[in-house]
């Protein structure tokens, strides 16, 4: 300790520890009142507190440090001696920093990191240039920066692991992996990878300090991070294309094409990585074409990956939450078993699998066991891959293993029998053989060999290590070979030991007829035997090697089997060299032979020569053609004596000419062979259009000329043939031009020949359907007249919005005539509109228009409104007596036009008449205040009654004379007259009316009927009456009266 307490009774002392002068140092003392007896001291574990307890009890504590300041406002951190500090967090008395857990101080000399977590520190020797810069990134490791140079100190060790030198910077760009500690059958493990350049990564032991890996790519890299155990690297391309390397194997395996976020699972070799809205899980990295990617669709982003003893989840962030997607944590469990080599609960996990896509997981597990030497593991893992022969292979190894265990007491596992089968289990036989050679058991190597069928390396082995049985080794070989047919092998054996018969003899029983030739045209020897070379030379025959049987027949001077045989086999090189000596009348007929034969093998160049060469001048022509050759075939055509068979190739060297672009001497080659039609196609394919005319006037061909310029669209030169040749048409064709031009939108084009045509209005109206009304306008204007520009300038108008379309009418001055024209034409929307805006002084005439259509149309309702709103109501009135709707008739005329409504009321009372409803009549001329009309009416009816009841009640003036004209008719009507002033007189006598009801009954006596009976009926009612209402003297008088009647009728 660097500091010492001394207590007395009521003072303690400091002292501390003076490391130069190698004594202490005496403080300050602190004296304390009434603290009395001092019964127990300690120190706090970091040596910055003291505790004092006393006699009575109390308990004092003493901050010791020397130095106390706060570090970036967050971090205390207190001085407890010259060479020791302690940090904290003020926050949570934590003692952190660096990724709130990491220390980095400075001394004279060194330089001390320290991972407050996990309770490690390093101290390295450091001369500080003071730009140093730290990364934290990485669990183990800091990565210390400056000038370029990377270097690498593991939290715990005092020594940097190892250093690196690159310009490109970056946690993402460079990766380091280190195993904690050793684990069973796991060697330590420190590597780093980084990038030398934008396209090159480098990957390199820090143990051993030497590159152990190089991966160029041709796209810029810009991600990149080791597995777990460092034996793969995932990297990522500035394309988004994610790749994965193997270390060992320098193998790159393309793993997607688009990658946004990829990530290694922690503490496991499993890929989580994100393409557009999948998310993409690797769960073996070992095989990742061979395993099955797993795809989860997901709506957002991936932020990290988390993982626990029992779950790993994938958070994914979503909208405006984070989604946790849980991945199979038992494939997870898998791989870091086969990462540390838990076998069993590898198999554990697999035989509880219940999917059957394993097989993949059964074998990565098989050889790994097996380079670990877990042969009972590697045994169960071919049995579920239904392996049997394996399975009874590590059946013999592990017994072998064992008997050697038990034989000598060592580990049977490293015995060379064992290793030498299982490299065989491997088909490594290299490394078998040499397993075995180091053990000098040549012997078991040889019979190895030959249990698996490779006698061949077995001779060889035993040929090449001298072997002291070679001839029973070799005994047995060829024994092997003839009883498993490879006489072939055996003969190679034989020539090889220069017993060339035998070899021949083998030869010709394995076929090999080509190799038992070759060794008879190798020996002259052999060639004097005549029945070893026709037996083979039999033998070539029959298996159609001519040209070999051509040679040794001429090997053996028999030329005329040798030129034969060369014939059949087609070898005519040979057999014209052998003809030129031997058979000189031959050569011309094996030229055109040779020919032939190349025509058959497509090599027409080769046969041009051949056909000269026999005078097969034709031939030849054909095939340098098939060999586009045509400079030759244009001097062989020269010189051909057949005119019509000239002209044909004419015609097929012309097509070359053409297809080069030597249009002129194909056109001359065209015209000699009389293929016109062929030359006017080659112009009209190369557009030399003119050339192409000239042919077809040449030819007499005009009208295919004038379809060629308009196929073409050469539309003037088409019209100038037009009026050369076919003048009468040329306005059709005029007009034809113009449509199509329309079709194809040329309207400039199309304009001219419609006008050319004298179709003005289908120009205008090409251009009014293409919405362009300048051009319609004008050409209205130019060609139609004063009515034409109007209409257009109201269509044109017409389809602007109404401020526009008032602004162009103002400008040509037609407001009021589009108006009008608009009204004619029933576009009245558009009329009400331009009266809106500029002219609403015509709006009145514009509803009554309006109205009227809608009228002739049916449309009453919106017709009476719009005759309102012209102020010709009347017209709505007599819209609806017209069609007798006399309700709304009488609704408008009280409402808009009163003085009009007895008018209304008497054209209704005069239909009511017509229609002999007098009641309504009545009623209809009384409120016209009418009543003389429906009076003349009952008397023209002679509804005397009515007529009499409507003086009586509106027109008391007239009833006097009308009773008198009544009476009048009742009495020249006679007995229908009696009856009628009864009726009367009753109906007074009803209304208490009894002198007008007593003078109708005494007007009965001037009637002229023969019913005397009713008169006297009447006046004796009459007399009654009188007796009864009148007064005496008016009664006595018309007594007196009604005597006189009875008088005269004798009554």
């Amino acid at each position: 300790m660097h500091l010492r307490k001394d207590v007395t009774f009521y003072r303690v002392r400091l002292y501390s520890w003076n490391s130069r002068r190698g004594a202490l140092d005496e403080g300050k003392p602190l004296e304390i009142r009434y603290l009395y007896t001092i019964s127990a001291l300690t120190w706090s574990p970091d040596g910055s507190t003291i505790a004092v307890g006393t006699l009575c009890g109390a308990v004092i504590t003493i901050d010791c440090c020397l130095k106390r300041s706060i570090l970036k406002g967050h971090f205390e951190t207190k001085y407890v001696s010259p060479s020791q500090v302690i940090i904290k967090d003020t926050a949570t008395e934590q003692r952190i920093m660096g990724h709130d857990r990491f220390v980095v101080a400075y001394t004279t000399n060194t330089l001390i990191i320290a991972d407050m977590r996990n309770g490690y520190c390093s101290e390295i020797e450091w001369q500080s240039a003071g730009n140093e810069k730290f990364y934290f990134d990485n669990e183990n490791v800091c990565m210390i920066i400056n000038a370029g140079e990377v270097n690498l100190v593991e939290y715990g060790n005092n020594e940097i692991i190892g250093w690196i030198r690159t310009e490109l910077i970056s946690p993402h760009l460079i990766s380091v992996r280190l195993t904690k500690q050793q684990m069973k059958n796991i060697n330590i493990i420190k590597r780093v990878a980084y990038l030398l350049d934008l396209n090159t990564i480098s990957v390199v032991d820090l143990i051993s300090q030497r590159q152990i890996a190089q991966f160029s790519h041709p796209i810029y890299i810009d991600w990149l991070e080791l597995s777990e155990m460092a034996t793969k690297l995932l990297f990522r391309d500035k394309r988004s294309r994610l790749l994965l390397a193997d270390i060992k194997t320098d193998r790159k395996i393309p793993l997607l094409d688009y990658c946004s976020y990829v990530q290694w699972v922690p503490n496991s070799d499993a890929i989580v990585a994100q393409s557009i809205d999948q998310l993409c899980v690797w769960y073996q990295a070992e095989n990742p074409d061979e395993v099955k990617m797993v795809m989860i669709p997901i709506k957002g982003e991936i932020e990290t990956v988390l993982r626990d003893e029992s779950r790993t989840e994938v958070i994914v962030e979503e909208a405006n939450e984070k989604v946790a997607y849980e991945l199979d944590q038992t494939l997870i469990e898998f791989a870091s078993a086969i990462d540390r080599f838990d076998f069993a609960r590898a198999i554990d996990f697999l035989e509880k699998r219940e999917e059957c896509d394993t097989t993949v997981l059964w074998r990565q597990l098989a050889q790994v066991a097996l380079s670990q030497q877990q042969l009972l593991i590697a045994q169960r893992c071919f049995a579920a891959l239904g392996d049997i022969s394996r399975v009874q292979m590590l059946v013999e190894i592990i017994r072998i293993a064992d008997e050697i265990t038990r034989n000598t007491g060592d580990d049977g596992k490293n015995n060379y029998k064992v290793q030498a089968r299982l490299a065989l289990m491997n088909k490594d036989f290299r490394e078998v053989e040499r397993i075995y050679l180091e053990q000098n058991a040549l012997d078991e190597i040889i019979e190895m060999y030959q249990q698996i069928g490779k006698w061949e390396e077995a001779f060889e082995l035993a040929q090449s290590q001298n072997h002291p049985d070679l001839e029973t080794v070799k005994a047995r070989y060829y024994r092997y070979l003839f009883d498993t047919g490879q006489d072939g092998k055996a003969a190679q054996i034989s020539e090889r030991d220069g017993d060339l018969l035998v070899a021949i003899e083998l030869y010709l029983k394995a076929g090999l007829v080509i190799q038992a030739a070759r060794i008879l045209l190798q020996n002259s020897k052999l060639l004097l035997k005549d029945d070893l070379v026709q037996n083979v030379a039999n033998a070539l025959i029959r298996s159609d090697q001519f040209e070999k049987a051509g040679e040794l027949f001429e090997a053996t001077k028999d030329f005329e089997q040798s030129l034969e045989n060369y014939q059949r086999g087609k070898s005519y090189a040979k057999a014209i060299q052998l003809a030129r000596v031997h058979f000189p009348d031959k050569v011309v007929s094996l030229e055109e032979d040779w020919g032939d034969n190349l025509i058959t093998e497509a090599n027409y160049d080769a046969a041009i020569n051949h056909f000269l060469e026999s005078g097969k001048t034709a031939k030849a022509l054909e095939a340098s053609i098939k060999a586009k050759q045509w400079g030759r075939a244009a001097q062989i055509v020269d010189v051909l004596e057949d005119s019509d068979l000239a002209k044909r190739y004419y015609g097929k060297i012309a097509d070359h000419h053409a297809s080069i672009g030597n249009l002129e001497r194909a056109e001359m080659l065209y015209i000699e062979a009389k293929m016109h039609r062929e030359a006017i196609e080659m112009y009209n394919k190369a557009s030399r259009w003119t050339d192409s005319y000239r042919l077809y006037i040449a030819i007499g061909q005009a009208n295919n000329a004038i379809a060629m310029y308009k196929k073409t669209d050469r539309i003037d030169d088409m019209i100038r043939l037009m009026e050369k040749y076919h003048i009468d048409n040329v306005k059709e064709t005029h007009l034809q031009v113009a449509i199509d031009l329309e079709e194809k939108g040329d309207l400039r084009g199309a304009e001219e020949h419609y006008l050319l045509a004298n179709e003005w209005k289908r120009a205008v109206n090409m251009y009014r359907n293409a919405e362009i009304w300048n051009d319609a306008y004008r050409i209205a204007k130019q060609e139609g007249g004063d009515i034409a520009q109007k209409q257009i300038a109201f269509l044109w108008a017409k389809s602007l919005n109404s401020d526009a379309a008032v602004k162009l009418l103002q400008k040509f001055k037609l407001l009021d005539e589009s108006i009008d024209y608009a009204c004619e034409n029933g576009a009245f929307d558009f009329a009400f509109d331009l009266c809106r805006l500029e002219a609403k002084n015509r709006l009145p005439s514009v509803h009554f228009k309006f109205a009227q259509q809608l009228e002739e149309e049916g449309e009453f309702e919106k017709a009476e409104m719009h005759y309102i709103e012209s102020g010709k109501s009347k017209e709505a009135i007599l819209m609806y007596v017209h069609d007798q709707d006399w309700e709304n008739a009488e609704r408008i005329a009280k409402k808009h036009s009163p003085e009009i409504l007895s008018d209304v009321y008497i054209r209704q009372a005069r239909m009511a008449i017509e229609q002999k409803d007098f009641a309504c009549a009545e009623s209809c001329l009384l409120r016209a205040n009418r009543p003389e009309i429906i009076l003349r009416c009952y008397k023209e009816l002679e509804m005397w009654q009515d007529a009499i009841r409507i003086a009586k009640d509106y027109m008391p003036a007239e009833l006097q004379h009308l009773e008198e004209e009544f009476d009048e008719v009742q009495l020249k009507s006679g007995a229908k007259g009696i009856l009628s002033f009864i009726a009367q007189a009753r109906d007074w006598e009803s209304e208490g009316e009894y002198i007008r009801a007593i003078q109708c009954y005494l007007k009965v006596k001037d009637s002229e009927t023969a019913d005397t009976d009713a008169v006297v009926n009447a006046l004796k009612r009459a007399g009654e009456l009188a007796i009864k209402f009148l007064s005496d003297d008016v009664t006595s008088a018309i007594v007196d009266e009604i005597a006189e009647i009875f008088i005269h009728l004798k009554r």
